[in-house]
């Protein structure tokens, strides 16, 4: 290694420890919790057609979760336990 040459993980803590400087928990919180954001901005006239959007996704998730459920040859209780969790992880951390 070079003198003066810094490793990529050395490179990566400089980032990440200069990046937070100067910003509230707050801020950091809500960049890495997007709705945070956008929640309260919510406009309520498309609470129906995201409610409609939601059951829909519901419906297939239930199906899909339950034939793969009987491929893996589990308990069928499975399927839709595995597959309840990730599109609210989603909605917390993901970005539209």
């Amino acid at each position: 290694q070079r003198s003066g040459a810094m490793s990529i993980s050395e490179s990566l803590v400089r980032k990440t420890s200069n990046s937070k400087r100067g910003k509230t928990w707050r801020t950091v919180l809500e960049e890495q919790m997007p709705i945070l954001l956008w929640l309260p901005r919510y406009p309520k006239e498309n609470l129906s057609t995201d409610f409609a959007g939601a059951m829909t996704l519901g419906c297939i998730l239930i199906g899909q979760s339950l034939a793969h459920a009987n491929l893996c040859m589990v308990n069928l209780i499975n399927g839709p336990y595995s597959c309840m969790l990730p599109p609210i992880v989603y909605a917390v951390f993901g970005t539209c």
